[in-house]
């Protein structure tokens, strides 16, 4: 082989594998919000501080989520996907007696070295939205008798983070509905009136406080 066709042959070679990384690495591009309803992970940097991460609410305000959803209105529903669970679902869909609805999930966020927590995502939906879902099969499941006395948010705090892990709503019943982060990665897990099976959160609500949703 003369050294000019050594050469070309070196240049096709090398093209080729460039060609083939390049494909690897889209194939390892994970868009999240296409294929997924949540954001399962970041990789935001610190740099020292201990963060705070707070409910990711889309589609309203945090203050208008509590005063024009949730005060005076009752749950009268709620779906995930079928073949989950209470226990831990990617998704979970909340109904209110005046049509609107939220979509709860998790996004878990890398603090330092391997300690990750997760936090609260709520996505609104107002009511003309209602068929404005993803498609998926969800499991229904309603509720009966829940007016919304009181909302608080769960709150996980350590020397390197403080995370908005869950929402608790309490009910003049004196009923609870409980969603947390779950133990996967960008789940959550619930605790329904209706549903006997034990809430399975990351991080147990006995480690966490609770404080008024303002």
């Amino acid at each position: 082989m003369t050294k000019r066709l050594l050469v070309v042959k070196l240049v096709q070679m090398a093209s080729l594998v460039a060609q083939q990384t390049a494909q690897a690495e889209k194939v390892l591009i994970f868009h999240p919000m296409e294929k997924n309803p949540m954001k399962p992970s970041t990789t935001e940097s610190f740099e020292g501080r201990r963060p705070i991460l707070e409910f990711k609410i889309d589609g309203i305000a945090k203050q208008e989520l509590l005063q024009k959803v949730f005060v005076g209105n009752s749950i009268v529903g709620y779906k995930f996907p079928i073949g989950h669970s209470p226990r831990a679902c990617w998704i979970l869909e909340l109904f209110f007696l005046n049509k609107s609805f939220i979509r709860l999930s998790s996004v878990c966020t890398q603090i330092k070295d391997w300690h990750e927590i997760g936090s609260l995502v709520i996505e609104f939906f107002p009511g003309e939205a209602l068929e404005n879902s993803i498609n998926i099969e969800f499991e229904k499941h309603s509720v009966s008798g829940f007016y919304i006395e009181s909302v608080e948010k769960i709150i996980y705090e350590d020397e390197d983070v403080i995370a908005e892990n869950g929402i608790a709503f309490s009910s003049q019943s004196g009923l609870e509905f409980i969603v947390a982060v779950g133990e996967s990665p960008g789940s959550v897990s619930f605790a329904a009136p209706n549903f006997l099976e034990e809430l399975h959160p990351e991080i147990p609500i006995a480690m966490c406080q609770r404080k008024p949703l303002e």
